[in-house]
């Protein structure tokens, strides 16, 4: 009888027919996404996701189990490694629940902002009852992850980068950086692998990382199921054919505000030319400071988002004290500190880099977002906006402030946003 052994990966052993099936089923072509771009052929991206290896074996992702034929004997050599967790201190509730109940095995969880995807994967961690590691995209998150696992759990938590790599825990969280430098030391080592904002699994770095790690679950999670460059195909290679996409629900109803700027971005110029002049431009960026203090005066908490650290600083200065400003630069310790002045009221603006408020991080009490840059991937305008949808408590109703720009190209970007919130449904003033 022929066999398949699952391990870090699936290597089987296959004759020609079969290893043409998987050779067919594995080779993704994907339209390439050229910004700015203007040729008359269409280019694709061709990702070949298997190995073929002598004497005809072939390795193909472990998430697809579903390509074992049925009549092959399967050797599981995944590893469990089960430890205890405390019982947990707050409940699950609603569709959190439904998910709880239902999963068993490696899946996908694909929830909006707000839903609870920190929170619900932990209780999962447990009734696995794996030694649990979770991979962050970058140190805020895994410090944000920490105080959500110490939150809950009441235990001390392991912890991979930034000097340390403390791993005698149930649950260890690293940011990816770190941890494909220390693979071969902790391939072995966990029975449950939980991947936070897992869209960026097919970017080199994690896949490499996920493809060596032998834990019997691998469990992703993310706010969006889209990418620019069309590889979220390959999400189904890594975590299985198991997808779960809860509702939105605890969440609140933003209305989106269009700002016409009258600004054309620099006609003929590179993306980053142009919004390198935006942004270094004085008079935008007094503007912007206006629009902030104007909300900040009707009650809202800010969040302005752009991608240049120069602006968002100058944008703050201009703001005055009520203004903290959140980039990649900011400890974890001065983080905290920032979000407890925004949440006490003491501040009520936060001048924050895209990058960072793309990825989860959470102030529940923001009401208002001014996109001082424009957003041209919905899933990321998305995760964005989600930053002021969180349910708080005396918190005004939700505000996206988009400005629009009046180029040639910036009035397509101008619609694709605009038919994005039609999709939404959400109020839009100011067309």
């Amino acid at each position: 009888m022929p066999k398949a052994v699952i391990s870090n990966k699936i290597y089987l052993e296959t004759t020609p027919e079969l290893a043409q099936k998987l050779i067919k089923t594995l080779t993704y072509k994907i339209r390439r996404n050229i910004p700015g771009a203007k040729t008359h052929f269409i280019q694709f991206d061709i990702v070949k996701n298997y190995k073929v290896l002598p004497k005809g074996i072939m390795s193909i992702p472990v998430g697809r189990i579903d390509l074992i034929p049925e009549d092959y004997e399967i050797l599981d050599k995944r590893i469990i490694n089960e430890l205890p967790f405390p019982y947990p201190k707050f409940a699950l509730r609603g569709t959190q629940l439904d998910v709880y109940n239902d999963v068993e095995d490696t899946c996908f969880i694909n929830a909006m902002v707000g839903w609870g995807k920190t929170f619900t994967a932990l209780h999962i961690a447990r009734k696995l009852g794996q030694k649990t590691l979770i991979v962050c995209h970058n140190t805020m998150l895994r410090d944000q992850w920490i105080e959500e696992v110490e939150k809950l759990y009441s235990m001390p938590v392991g912890i991979i980068g930034s000097g340390s790599f403390d791993i005698d825990h149930s649950i260890v969280v690293g940011n990816i950086q770190t941890l494909v430098k220390l693979t071969p030391q902790i391939a072995k080592e966990f029975g449950t692998v939980i991947v936070d904002e897992a869209h960026h699994c097919p970017a080199s770095t994690f896949t490499t990382f996920i493809d060596s790690m032998y834990a019997r679950y691998k469990i992703g999670l993310s706010g969006t199921m889209q990418r620019k460059d069309g590889k979220q195909i390959l999400f189904k290679d890594f975590f299985g054919s198991k997808l779960y996409q809860p509702p939105q629900e605890n969440t609140l109803t933003p209305t989106v505000q269009i700002v016409k700027t009258g600004i054309a971005l620099s006609p003929g110029e590179t993306w980053v030319k142009k919004i390198n002049n935006l942004l270094y431009d004085t008079d935008y960026q007094h503007f912007i400071a206006a629009a902030a203090k104007m909300q900040i005066d009707k009650g809202h908490k800010v969040l302005v988002i752009a991608d240049r650290v120069e602006f968002l600083k100058q944008v703050g200065e201009l703001i005055g004290e009520t203004c903290v400003c959140i980039v990649g630069g900011t400890t974890f310790e001065e983080r905290v500190l920032l979000k407890e002045q925004i949440e006490s009221g003491e501040k009520s603006c936060i001048a924050g880099s895209r990058q960072i408020f793309s990825e989860g991080i959470s102030v529940n009490i923001l009401s208002c977002v001014i996109l001082a840059v424009p957003i041209a991937n919905d899933g990321l305008l998305e995760q964005i906006i989600g930053r002021i949808m969180r349910q708080h408590e005396n918190k005004l109703p939700p505000l996206v402030l988009d400005m629009m720009f009046s180029g040639v190209s910036d009035r397509k970007q101008n619609k694709d946003r605009i038919a994005f919130y039609m999709r939404k449904g959400w109020e839009i003033l100011g067309l």
